[in-house]
């Protein structure tokens, strides 16, 4: 599990590298480095940082994905923290790459609550574990966000 955030936030709670600091620290963009966590990091987000401290970070720009942008700036307002988990999603399997992967990915899961994919024209559609398997997590956040709207 890896850390997604926006810049801002890979540097209030990661030590980024100089040497990794070209073209606004790009180098951080693709998962292929780690960065010393903040002392404050191992307790704000506990889940993306590995047991020695370190974080596999990817920065998302807005001018390189503005969705996923938009998701962690709606985190930061939400939760205090423009981050998110990351994983390279499989469980038992292969890395999922297609919507039917990730049902199967899904319904291999303990401790995935729900998937959420977006198709080319911007239509979210969501699936979750019901029954014994659901968390209340995503359907008690789903239900709150269907009374909002009214």
């Amino acid at each position: 599990l890896a850390p997604m955030a926006t810049l801002e936030a890979a540097r209030d709670y990661f030590e980024l590298e100089d040497g990794a600091s070209d073209a606004d620290y790009n180098a951080y963009n693709y998962m292929v480095l780690t960065a010393h966590s903040k002392p404050e990091a191992r307790a704000k987000i506990p889940a993306v940082v590995h047991a020695d401290g370190t974080g596999r970070i990817q920065i998302v720009r807005e001018a390189d994905d503005p969705l996923t942008h938009a998701y962690l700036k709606a985190l930061g307002r939400h939760i205090g923290v423009e981050m998110s988990v990351n994983t390279s999603f499989n469980v038992a399997g292969p890395i999922a790459q297609t919507p039917a992967q990730a049902m199967d990915t899904l319904r291999r899961s303990k401790g995935l609550d729900a998937v959420v994919l977006v198709a080319d024209d911007g239509t979210a559609y969501a699936a979750w574990h019901g029954g014994e398997r659901d968390s209340g997590r995503f359907s008690g956040w789903y239900a709150a966000w269907k009374q909002a709207r009214g």
